[in-house]
């Protein structure tokens, strides 16, 4: 499955949900999500949600770390991480991701009303 990014904003929440093959193709698109964070003022929680990831390549799993450590440095707190895949788990776990992010098992909720992120398009 080709991967893509979907993300919704809900009162000053971020929630981003790379869904499939999440890889380097993917890297400008986290890249703008990542210095658009550290250019808003109020950020109330951040959910990486991994529920439909079925692949992370190392520069996904650099990405991710570095909106975690933005988040933990801007704004004082760690993101959450959801993880649906064992496999998943297994690669976040043993990156040390528990360290900056609280991580738990998800849900099945969907995504139905996410939007996909497109480069040069993140507000």
């Amino acid at each position: 499955m080709t991967g893509r990014i979907l993300h919704k904003v809900v009162d000053a929440s971020h929630v981003l949900k790379p869904v499939g093959d999440v890889r380097v193709t993917q890297g400008p698109i986290l890249n703008q999500f990542l210095q658009h964070l550290n250019e808003i003022d109020i950020l109330k929680s951040v959910i990486v949600d991994l529920s439909d990831t079925e692949c992370l390549d190392s520069t996904a799993l650099g990405f991710l770390a570095k909106i975690a450590i933005a988040t933990r440095s801007q704004f004082g707190f760690k993101p959450t991480l959801l993880f649906g895949h064992e496999d998943v788990h297994r690669v976040i776990a043993s990156m040390g991701f528990d360290e900056i992010f609280v991580i738990l098992k998800a849900s099945n909720n969907g995504y139905a009303d996410m939007a996909e992120l497109v480069a040069d398009q993140i507000t």
